[in-house]
């Protein structure tokens, strides 16, 4: 596993996406309405818990799987305390207060579709409101029929 999206909903209210790089040990927290590193870092300690209980059951199942299998190979590197927090500043921003969940979604599909070793803070697009209209018609196909659109 080399990545993985946790979409994050604040407050019942606002959407912004934590995205993990397990290869570089590093948590990415994208907001479209702009979040400080103090703040990323408080989600990502919110989070850690129930990624450090994750590794620890997978570690369990792991040992256990390799006791029988005679395989000493070790699991992934659960010390989320050495990881990194980025926010990266250079992503879309909303222009409006409804856009947040959109933009989410827009972010793991570019996140998911980019060249390894891409910057992650360059995740931008062009969103007016006629783009917001055709990205939401596209979400919507997408959620529906099960599949990516490109």
């Amino acid at each position: 596993m080399r990545q993985v999206f946790i979409p994050i909903n604040l407050k019942d209210y606002h959407w912004l996406l934590m995205y993990l790089d397990m290869e570089a040990s590093t948590f990415y927290v994208l907001d479209s309405m702009s979040t400080g590193l103090a703040e990323a870092e408080g989600y990502v300690r919110a989070v850690s818990q129930f990624l450090q209980d994750y590794f620890h059951s997978t570690k369990q199942e792991s040992a256990a799987a390799r006791r029988k299998s005679k395989c000493p190979t070790a699991g992934p590197d659960d010390n989320l305390t050495l990881w990194t927090t980025k926010v990266p500043q250079h992503i879309t921003k909303q222009i409006n207060g409804s856009d947040c969940g959109l933009h989410t979604c827009i972010n793991m599909e570019l996140l998911a579709n980019r060249n390894p070793g891409a910057p992650e803070d360059k995740l931008c697009y062009d969103m007016n409101p006629s783009n917001s209209n055709a990205a939401r018609k596209k979400l919507s196909i997408e959620i529906l029929t099960g599949s990516l659109l490109q």
